[in-house]
């Protein structure tokens, strides 16, 4: 089996890997892939990824490995002040700078901006006014990039600094300095509800807190790339390091003024993307910008520090939490006031406050449900979406209430959860918020976890350790439910001449695995062996059209395209198996060789044969559509175990166990990987990662040594299981996985160390839980009585 991801053709310059892009009709190297007798048993296995000898061995390769003859190198000119009028940029002494091609502001630029909100457009340059640090204000077009950095250090920018506002609750105040004068305020969306006196009249006790959601960087192993080759009938070849190629395509022809026919853009390896890479960065529209207009081939490639102040950040969302509960256990009502920060651009981070709203009702029955959010523009790096994209704001905030309820009442959080759970009958289940969720058996989820976790021992762990005045531990406990796979995606399958079997996606794959799952999914309808079937994926010229790989929604959506195509492809060549053999539809089966009638081994017809008889009669063997589902909702349950010493406050993370249900699981082997991701960057946000800035809006954490990303060595082995509740939205009745770790670890988490803290007095804490920070809420607080 192999996949084709439009992979270059690698050769050697001066040690540095010289790469020719691939025209569509280049053959590609196919890699052996499983056994001959490989058939409909792979689906549900556990499958080696296709994938990974090519990044094992080094021969992978991403954007910066890629080179064009007579390519410029883009160098970016940053603003080093978060707010301020720009009032000049002076190019000259750049411009003679040694290998110096040219230097652009955006006057000479002359490009759209990007937004619909003509009050609130990102220019590709900094015009009139710049608005966060690290903001492109001009570039430097040279022959190398060390050419190009030196004559950037030579680009004069004259900005007048004025007030800054890096807090979302202190920009949506009227009078706070505004970023967009013409909008009037900073307020770029939604608005708060009044607020009802009466909206907790049937509790018999209320609690409440402010959570932070503190804001954080994707950090992807690989940073923003493109490299865009102009060609001379006016249409441009783009390579670029992205979650959706089509996506890129429609930004780059808008931006251009071109027909999307003209604009090719394909994805080699992608390294990391985590909803960062989803949409298109005014970098790499200015590099396509300049490629048209000086008519070479231009490439940016985005240093680390840019990165962390350039690639759009996650989190950042702040909710004020009121849960009513009455004495018996019953929740009686929920209410969140919540401000979305996005930063300096109201691009990409708008639409978070809307998810985590849709599923601001956890897995629980609200009598009473209210959640309104505003989204707030400030002077920081611009927001979006970050691996759960809302989902684990609105389970750490579900979570945090349930445990904050179940303190008010003295009641274990565990026993409060299971009073309040749907009943796996009640499904389909209609939310407080409108969501309909699918399927789900939320009591099983949590009794495999309490199980795997002994959860009665660390309680009485926990009291023995308090007594004893040793380090104190805590538990925590969340029941999550998130939302994936609503929308559409292309896929088709085809027999060839030859026999082998050619998928085609729209996803776009940056280490799911989809090359090897599409692959199985295929295998498991047809019965041929893995390693005939080759993937084709990430190039517009080669793929009908798509929307990309994003929300955990590719096996539902792509995977499922795969296997309808893949059906109705058997269903033909059945049809053409019977008029050969002159039997009926209905006696011809799959065999190991190829499709024959049952109980006759030698009526065989080989898919070589079929696929070369069903061109000579002018149609091949071949489906393509667009599989739509209304989505489902993965839910599952995490149990946190940390150790937190009481002299230092540091937290050690003991045990973490996560029990999810993403539906019928395709291959173990890969939905385990993802959940250990997943886990991983849960963790980090809620122990380790945060992008933190001063009053005057310049960001602390613009290098790996300043912002804290943990490694293996500080994480602890994760154990891992799956309940199985098939989604009835799709074929594969499979759901999201790729998010789920990330959703259940951060409130797990979140309410293992509140749930340590909370013998001396300590009602709520947010993230990150840093030794200093944790040490004051113990020292700041009474001890125990």
């Amino acid at each position: 089996m192999a996949g084709e991801r439009v992979r270059p053709t690698a050769g050697r310059s001066g040690g540095v890997s010289a790469i020719t892009p691939q025209p569509a009709d280049d053959p590609v190297t196919d890699a052996a892939f499983g056994s001959a007798e490989t058939t409909v048993t792979v689906l549900g296995h556990e499958i080696r990824r296709s994938e990974d000898p090519e990044l094992l061995t080094g021969s992978a390769r991403f954007v910066a490995d890629l080179a064009a003859p007579g390519a410029l190198e883009c160098v970016f000119v940053r603003s080093p002040v978060a707010h301020g009028v720009l009032r000049s940029v002076r190019t000259a002494g750049a411009a003679e700078s040694p290998g110096v091609h040219s230097v652009w502001t955006v006057a000479d630029l002359a490009a759209p901006p990007m937004g619909a909100d003509p009050a609130l457009v990102r220019p590709l340059l900094a015009e009139d006014r710049v608005r966060f640090v690290g903001e492109s204000v001009a570039v430097v077009l040279a022959e190398t990039l060390a050419q190009g950095q030196d004559a950037a250090e030579r680009v004069e920018v004259d900005i007048e600094p004025i007030p800054v506002v890096v807090d979302p609750l202190e920009a949506a105040v009227e009078g706070a300095p505004l970023l967009f004068v013409g909008h009037g305020t900073n307020v770029v969306g939604g608005s708060h509800h009044p607020i009802d006196e009466d909206f907790f009249a049937d509790a018999d006790a209320v609690a409440s807190a402010r959570l932070r959601h503190n804001r954080v960087a994707p950090v992807t192993m690989e940073p923003n790339g493109i490299l865009v080759i102009p060609h001379q009938d006016g249409s441009v070849e783009v390579w670029v390091s992205t979650q959706s190629v089509f996506g890129v395509q429609g930004e780059v022809a808008r931006t251009l003024g071109l027909e999307r026919s003209a604009v090719r853009v394909r994805a080699p390896w992608v390294g990391g993307g985590f909803g960062a890479k989803g949409g298109v960065y005014s970098d790499a529209l200015v590099a396509a910008v300049l490629a048209k207009r000086v008519g070479r081939p231009v490439r940016w490639i985005e240093s680390r520090s840019e990165n962390l102040v350039n690639m759009t950040h996650g989190r950042g969302m702040v909710q004020d939490v009121e849960v009513g509960v009455t004495a018996q256990g019953q929740l009686a009502g929920l209410r969140v006031r919540a401000w979305g920060d996005v930063g300096a651009y109201a691009l990409r981070g708008t639409f978070m406050p809307l998810v985590t709203r849709l599923m601001s009702a956890g897995i629980y029955r609200w009598p009473k449900h209210d959640f309104s959010a505003v989204t707030v523009v400030t002077n920081t790096t611009p927001t979006g979406p970050y691996r759960g994209a809302g989902r684990p704001e609105a389970a750490a905030l579900v979570e945090r209430a349930v445990d904050m309820a179940a303190a008010a009442i003295g009641m274990d959080p565990v026993e409060l959860r299971r009073r309040n759970f749907p009943a796996p009958g009640d499904f389909p289940f209609t939310t407080a918020t409108g969501a309909v969720y699918d399927s789900g058996n939320y009591e099983g989820a949590l009794d495999k976890a309490l199980e795997m976790a002994g959860y009665e021992q660390l309680r009485a762990e926990q009291a023995r350790r308090l007594a004893s005045g040793e380090d104190l531990l805590g538990v925590g406990v969340a029941c999550y439910v998130e939302t994936s796979g609503r929308g559409g995606e292309f896929g088709s399958v085809t027999v060839e001449d030859d026999g082998t079997v050619t998928v085609v996606t729209g996803s776009v794959p940056h280490g799911q695995g989809h090359e090897t799952t599409w692959a199985q999914i295929a295998a498991s309808v047809l019965g041929v062996p893995l390693e005939s079937i080759r993937v084709v994926h990430s190039d517009t010229a080669r793929v009908d059209h798509g929307v990309g790989t994003f929300g955990s929604r590719s096996l539902q959506l792509a995977g499922s395209a795969v296997h309808e195509a893949a059906s109705e492809v058997l269903l033909q060549a059945r049809q053409l198996t019977a008029e050969l053999l002159e039997a009926a539809p209905d006696d011809i089966v799959v065999g190991p060789e190829g499709l024959g009638v049952a109980g006759v081994p030698t009526s065989t017809v080989s898919w070589s044969r079929l696929g070369a008889e069903a061109r000579r009669r002018g149609a091949a063997l071949a489906h393509q559509l667009d599989f739509e589902s209304a989505g489902s909702f993965p839910f599952g349950c995490h149990v946190a175990v940390v150790v937190v010493d009481r002299e230092t406050g540091m937290v050690r993370l003991r045990d973490l166990v996560a029990v999810d249900d993403c539906g019928v699981v395709i291959n173990p082997l890969l939905a385990t990987g993802q959940v250990h991701g997943g886990l991983a960057q849960g963790i980090a946000q809620i122990l380790f990662e945060e992008v933190r800035y001063d009053d005057r809006g310049t960001p602390l954490t613009t290098n790996l040594a300043d912002y804290l990303v943990p490694s293996a060595a500080d994480l602890p082995g994760f154990r891992t299981a799956h309940t199985v509740t098939p989604s009835p939205n799709n074929p594969l009745g499979a759901k999201g996985i790729g998010e789920s770790g990330t959703t259940g670890s951060v409130a797990a988490l979140w309410n293992a160390v509140v749930d340590a803290l909370a013998p001396f007095g300590v009602r709520h804490l947010d993230p990150p839980f840093s030794p200093e920070k944790v040490w004051r809420s113990l020292h700041g607080a009474p001890g125990p009585a």
